[in-house]
């Protein structure tokens, strides 16, 4: 059995052992993501000698590294495998969390309107109780102008019209889907008449 000698070694753990009367060691090489005080939560190689060489595994898609591990990518961002930082959507592209590529990065497809209703309901189911199914049905729908919340019933309705009106109550709020899309790489030609010019993208549409 090979034997080390009891002067403390880093990266090796000690076991003292008796050989011949005199006080020997036989060593044991620590294992991987140790070393030789404290290092918890983090990785290391096998032998490892200090604290300084421990560190986190790398992320996955949709998060990115921060001192304490890795974190989930905020909306409007994403990452890729590894990262140490979260890229933000380009043009006002908006994205959910944990998004893990500018893929994910897309327009905002609903307009909300404070204080404002659609009239008339759409044919078929149109009450639904959070809103993100509404936006889904009224999509595939072709009755369907937009979408209305009725405060008294928690309720988010489809609605056929696509004339926003006031709210009597100004409780109500609606949204209607903007189908706008981005072509990279083209351009329109001739100005529109009247103004044309607008310095947000909001505004324009």
């Amino acid at each position: 059995m090979d034997v080390c000698n009891v002067k403390r070694t880093p990266g090796v753990k000690m076991e003292p052992h008796l050989v011949t009367s005199v006080q020997m060691a036989k060593c044991q090489m620590l294992d991987q993501n140790t070393w030789s005080e404290d290092g918890a939560g983090k990785m290391s190689d096998a032998g490892s000698t200090s604290e300084d060489v421990c560190h986190h595994d790398s992320c996955d898609a949709g998060h990115h590294m921060t001192e304490d591990g890795c974190e989930e990518c905020p909306e409007n961002t994403w990452s890729e495998d590894g990262a140490s930082s979260c890229n933000e959507c380009p043009n006002g592209l908006m994205s959910s969390a944990g998004s893990t590529s500018q893929e994910d990065c897309q327009h905002d497809k609903w307009e909300q309107h404070d204080g404002k209703y659609l009239s008339e309901y759409s044919s078929g189911r149109y009450r639904y109780d959070n809103l993100e199914e509404a936006q889904d049905e009224c999509s595939e729908r072709s009755d369907c102008g937009g979408i209305t919340y009725e405060p008294r019933n928690r309720m988010y309705t489809l609605r056929e019209g696509t004339e926003l009106k006031d709210s009597n109550e100004n409780d109500e709020t609606s949204w209607t889907e903007d189908n706008w899309e981005q072509y990279d790489g083209t351009y329109l030609s001739e100005y529109s008449s009247g103004r044309y010019k607008y310095d947000n993208l909001r505004e324009a549409k």
